[in-house]
């Protein structure tokens, strides 16, 4: 598979080092690099365990290693290269969420109506 800036991942951690955590996915690896958490680096590594999943997003690919971010995940400056919805202009995505929230309601409604 391959891999580009922007791409939301879900990965699980393997390593926590002084340097940062590393995440493992798809027979792959990168860094969440220790300045990603700014000066609660110390604290906020607690919060984390070998083996947990998390969501990351790549940040940077170079040389064939891989940076991540955690609080990036949101960023809309990195645009998912995976995301059906990235190429519509802002009406169109709006007016595609208003018809999926139309479908989904009908849904809930059939799927209710189904219980009664």
């Amino acid at each position: 598979m391959r891999f580009e800036v922007g791409q939301r991942i879900i990965g699980k951690i393997n390593n926590i080092t002084d340097y940062g955590i590393f995440v493992s996915f798809k027979n792959k690896s990168g860094l969440i690099y220790k300045d990603d958490f700014k000066d609660g680096w110390e604290r906020e590594k607690l919060r984390f365990q070998p083996g947990q999943e998390i969501k990351v997003v790549i940040t940077q690919i170079k040389d064939k290693k891989i940076a991540l971010s955690l609080k990036r995940v949101n960023d809309p400056d990195l645009v998912d290269p995976n995301n059906q919805f990235k190429d519509l202009s802002k009406e169109a995505f709006a007016s595609t969420l208003t018809e999926l929230a139309g479908q989904a309601k009908k849904t809930i409604k059939d799927l209710r109506d189904g219980l009664n």
